[in-house]
C-alpha cells in the first residue's frame, strides 16, 4: 500500500550523536515508512501536517512530553515506550508489581512529572511494547490498566542478514565481549572487578560520551589489564566481525528491555550472560546464561569455565530468528496505516 499522508518519527535530539536501541528501531521504521508514506521526517518543527506521529522512548519525561503537547489532535500518535523503572522491572512479578505500585500511590503527590505523564497518556492512540513484561510494568507504574486495549506487543527487530555466524566457535579470540555505550547503568566497572584477577580476555565495544569518574576508572583499568581491549564505536559490518571473533556476549545492565546488543550477539553464534533485569526468559527463554551477583568473582569465572568451550545450541539462534522477524516492521505499518483509515 501507498499513503498520501505523512508521518513524522519523535525521538531526543542525540539519538544519532547517543545512538541507543532506540535510535536503530526509529531509523528501521523510517525507512520501511518511506516506502509507503509520501512523506517522512524527524522531529519536525510544526505538526500542523503530519498525519500520525510516533513517539520515542519515555525515559526522559520532559521530551515526551513536549512532543505530546505539541501534537495537535487531528494527528494520531503511535508511542513506542520504552519503559524500565527499576521498581518495576526485577522479574516482573505480579508481588513485586502490586509492591511497588503502593510504594507509587504513596507518593503520588510528590512528583509532578508522575502527574503530568499519566495525564497525557489519554492523548496517546496506540501504545507499543517491546515485551509482556515491559507492558505490565508500566500499566502497574501508571496505574493505567485500561491501556491493555490501545496496546501492542511487538518483539524488537533485527536485521538478521547483517547478523549472522560466520566463524567457528573454537576458533574465536575472546572469552567474552560487552557492547554499549560506557556508563554506569550498563555496569562495565562492574565487569572488569569480577574478571580482574583472571586471564579472562574482554572486548569492550561502546563509546565514552561523558568525562566523569565512573569513565576514568574504565579507562584506567584498560592501561592496567592487558586482557582488556576497547573499541569505541563499531558499525554494523565491524560488529559482525567483533561478535564472531568472540564466545559469549555478557551485559550486566541495571536496565534493559532486553537489549539489541544481546540478540545481535546470540545470532553471530555467543553465548549470553545477562542480568535479570528485564524480559529475559520471555526473550531467550532457557538459552541464556543469567548473573546478577556483581561481587561473586569465584562463581563467575566458574560460570566462564563451564561455558567457554560450549557453543550455544544451535536452537537458540533458530528460536531468536522468530522472535526478531522481519514480520515486526510489518505490524508497525499496519498499526500506521490503521491510525489513517480510522
Amino acid at each position: 500500500f501507498f499513503i498520501m499522508a505523512s508521518i513524522a518519527f519523535c525521538i531526543r535530539e542525540d539519538y544519532l550523536e547517543l545512538f541507543g536501541g532506540d535510535s536503530r528501531v526509529m531509523l528501521d521504521l523510517k525507512d520501511q515508512a518511506g516506502r509507503f508514506f509520501d512523506r517522512v521526517s524527524v522531529n519536525p518543527v510544526s505538526f500542523e501536517d503530519v498525519d500520525v506521529a510516533h513517539v520515542f522512548n519515555i525515559q526522559d519525561p520532559e521530551i515526551f512530553l513536549n512532543f505530546i503537547h505539541r501534537i495537535p489532535e487531528s494527528c494520531k500518535i503511535v508511542f513506542s515506550v520504552t519503559f524500565w523503572d527499576s521498581r518495576f522491572s526485577k522479574g516482573y512479578s505480579y508481588v513485586y508489581l502490586q509492591s511497588a505500585l503502593k510504594e507509587v500511590l504513596a507518593n503520588m503527590g510528590m512528583p509532578l512529572i508522575y502527574r503530568k505523564i499519566k495525564d497525557s497518556l489519554s492523548k496517546v492512540d496506540y501504545f507499543i511494547f517491546n515485551s509482556f513484561a515491559e507492558a505490565e510494568g508500566f500499566y502497574y507504574a501508571y496505574c493505567s490498566f485500561n491501556l491493555r486495549r490501545l496496546s501492542h506487543i511487538i518483539p524488537q527487530y533485527v536485521d538478521a542478514n547483517k547478523y549472522y555466524v560466520n566463524k567457528d566457535y573454537e576458533n574465536r579470540e575472546f572469552d567474552l565481549i560487552c557492547v554499549g555505550r560506557i556508563e554506569e547503568g550498563k555496569r562495565q566497572n562492574q565487569l572488569i572487578e569480577l574478571v580482574s584477577k583472571t586471564n579472562i580476555k574482554v572486548m569492550f565495544v561502546g563509546k565514552v560520551y561523558e568525562n566523569n569518574d565512573y569513565s576514568k576508572s574504565f579507562m584506567k583499568s584498560l592501561e592496567h589489564n592487558q586482557n582488556l581491549k576497547h573499541v569505541g564505536f563499531a558499525n554494523s559490518v565491524e560488529l559482525l566481525d567483533l561478535y564472531n571473533n568472540a564466545k559469549s556476549h555478557v551485559l550486566l545492565s541495571k536496565r534493559e528491555s532486553p537489549g539489541l546488543v544481546n540478540i545481535e550477539a546470540a545470532l553471530c553464534g555467543c553465548n549470553t550472560i545477562i542480568s535479570s533485569n528485564g524480559p529475559i526468559r520471555e526473550y531467550f527463554s532457557d538459552y541464556t546464561y543469567v548473573w546478577d551477583d556483581l561481587e561473586d568473582s569465584k562463581g563467575f569465572t566458574s560460570l566462564l569455565k563451564t561455558i567457554i568451550d560450549r557453543p550455544p545450541k544451535k536452537e537458540y539462534r533458530d528460536y531468536l530468528l522468530r522472535m526478531v522477524s522481519k514480520d515486526n516492521l510489518e505490524t508497525y505499518l499496519n498499526i500506521y496505516k490503521k491510525c489513517i483509515e480510522e
